[in-house]
């Protein structure tokens, strides 16, 4: 009886589990398929973009795999025949990292002001996502860093000139000349871009956080490899779905070393802000003429990220110098001919005024061979990249829907309408150009329009490309009257990931000290 009893027991029991478990399977499978059907209904009926898309995935490929990998391998060629289905028009292609819609360049002006098209947002989503370790210096500023740039660093480019030319002057050397260990070499090779990426990092380093640190071989070691690290971790991340990125980047090399440098960027900066706060805490603070004081004025009391925000200035002016440089030279180096000319002009302008804003502004020459290696080569095949925070209408009728990704194309920059033999370096383009009436700003490296988009266009146009500008001249005229330069062994090469575009990390040249004409210390 007692057997019975249990064993009747028992069956009940498991009549109840069972049942229980078919509740709770029911009530799960129906809360998954509510979730399902929310997220399905929300999708079909959100508005959509009437731009055509070239080459759109399958209905049942989720993922756009093939097309992402596509746009990584092969984003030219993927524009070039959007361009020929669509001349004219905005459409739509996968990148890497999600649905982008593409304006044609005609629609730069129209959107460079306008508020809707967040440069911010789009930052912190594709560029350098907000769930990647070891980014957190591009998305922490908060507009701090353009702030610093636009109402500090640029303001102050006349008193910054003169350092920028002693640190140019002590780096080339050790940079080109000292490092091979004779002070006067016959020619010797070097890795371009690996030579200016040290080049730039410590010039800039003097202008941002002054003599202390500029010198500073473990913070220059630090600045050079976070830009290296960062940049190239946050391009291999966009490929990975949003869902699984950042746990993906806590494993992954780049990222972690990006956020180990964060780590020691903070060793090497923390005994000069403590310094900084005994002096102001003794009453015999003498204010500073750098960026940490800059950071310090513009947020005017608010809590900020010192070690954060010196990363991403630092960073940004490394990334984006050290690439024009590296293009204009390895340019320089197969037209030969323009190199006297450069000389003269850089001489002259030397012996009118010495080292001033105004010297820099005057070497028209220098500034249009610049100019015309962004051209032929700028950062990227698209630009002003943006995330839409507001439905829109161009005045063509294109729809773009909130959320929507964009970017304007940069094709007028190799368009034969508008430059003649588009695909031919020709340094003195701009130089020319601005002698027309009408087109003397026009010309210049710094100005943007629809026609150049090298540093953006707009409110969010590159707001650090007058100091570059003036670094990147100060060190061709350096280079230039001190060294002579020429190609090692081959052309240079563009590197393309996705719609960047890279110079040659491996480019060589051979570069000779020479008698130059001017002592450029001496002015």
């Amino acid at each position: 009886m007692d057997m019975y009893s249990s064993t009747n027991t028992t069956s009940a029991w498991a009549n109840m589990d069972f049942t229980d478990f078919q509740k709770r399977t029911y009530y799960t499978s129906s809360l998954l398929l509510l979730i399902v059907s929310i997220v399905a209904f929300r999708i079909l009926t959100r508005p959509k973009t009437n731009a055509p898309i070239v080459d759109p995935p399958k209905f049942f490929d989720v993922t756009a795999t093939r097309q992402r990998l596509e746009a990584v391998k092969g984003a030219r060629s993927l524009l070039q025949r959007a361009y020929k289905a669509f001349p004219g028009k905005s459409f739509r292609i996968m990148a890497e990292y999600a649905e982008l819609i593409v304006l044609p360049a005609k629609f730069a002006n129209d959107i460079r002001n306008d508020d809707r098209f967040d440069f911010t947002g789009f930052i912190r989503q594709v560029t350098f996502p907000s769930d990647v370790i070891g980014m957190e210096p591009f998305r922490s500023n908060d507009g701090l860093v353009k702030v610093v740039v636009q109402q500090y660093l640029t303001k102050h480019l006349n008193k910054v000139t003169q350092p920028l030319n002693e640190e140019t002057a002590f780096a080339i050397s050790d940079v080109l000349t000292e490092a091979e260990g004779n002070p006067t070499p016959d020619w010797h090779t070097l890795n371009l871009k690996d030579a200016l990426l040290r080049l730039v990092a410590r010039v800039s380093s003097r202008v941002f956080l002054g003599e202390e640190l500029c010198r500073n071989e473990k913070w220059l070691t630090v600045t050079r490899e976070y830009t290296l690290a960062a940049f190239g971790s946050a391009e291999k991340m966009r490929v990975y779905p949003t869902p699984i990125r950042g746990l993906i980047s806590r494993f992954h090399p780049g990222c972690r070393r990006a956020a180990s440098l964060i780590k020691d960027a903070r060793a090497c900066m923390a005994p000069i802000l403590e310094r900084r706060r005994r002096e102001k805490a003794s009453g015999n603070y003498v204010p500073y003429n750098d960026a940490i004081e800059w950071f310090e004025m513009a947020a005017n009391g608010q809590q900020y990220d010192p070690v954060l925000m010196q990363l991403s200035l630092s960073a940004a002016a490394i990334h984006t110098s050290t690439d024009l440089l590296t293009q204009t030279i390895g340019d320089l180096a197969q037209n030969q001919d323009f190199i006297d000319p450069l000389r003269k002009e850089i001489i002259q302008c030397l012996s009118d005024g010495g080292w001033k804003k105004t010297t820099l502004y005057q070497m028209k020459l220098l500034d249009s061979c610049v100019k015309e290696s962004q051209r032929m080569k700028p950062v990227a095949l698209l630009s002003m990249h943006r995330l839409v925070g507001a439905p829109v209408t161009l005045s063509d009728g294109t729809f773009i829907p909130k959320g929507s990704l964009t970017a304007v194309s940069s094709d007028r920059m190799w368009d034969p309408s508008v430059y003649e033999n588009p695909l031919q370096w020709d340094g003195a383009r701009s130089f020319n150009k601005r002698k027309q009436e009408g087109h003397e700003n026009a010309a210049q490296l710094v100005t943007t329009g629809p026609d150049h988009l090298g540093f953006g266009h707009g409110q969010h146009a590159c707001p650090g490309r007058f100091f570059a500008a003036n670094e990147i001249k100060m060190t061709l005229a350096h280079l230039l009257i001190k060294y002579d330069v020429r190609l090692h062994d081959k052309n240079p090469q563009v590197c393309y990931y996705g719609f960047t575009m890279s110079t040659d990390p491996l480019l060589k040249v051979d570069v000779r000290r020479r008698r130059e004409e001017v002592d450029l210390g001496s002015f």
